[in-house]
């Protein structure tokens, strides 16, 4: 149907283009852009401000110094 339809076009453009066409409509509903974040792996927690994904799909967090870090896993907590 048409749902099938649409993710196999998206998946023929993510073959050829990879991430980028995305990355915007990504943003437009990406509900941590610019609010409070803690990204929590093992042991370690990382806090900072959520600044959206990069062309390879990294959660880009800026801390308190301005840094922008990548992370490709971890658990995610939001706050509001």
């Amino acid at each position: 149907g048409f749902l099938l339809s649409e993710l196999l076009d998206a998946l023929s453009v993510f073959q050829t283009q990879g991430l980028q066409p995305f990355i915007e409509e990504f943003m437009a509903v990406n509900n941590t852009r610019n609010q409070p974040v803690e990204i929590i792996i093992g042991d370690h927690t990382f806090e900072g401000i959520g600044r959206g994904i990069d062309e390879h799909g990294y959660f880009l967090l800026e801390d308190k110094l301005g840094k922008i870090q990548r992370f490709s896993c971890g658990e995610a907590s939001f706050r509001r």
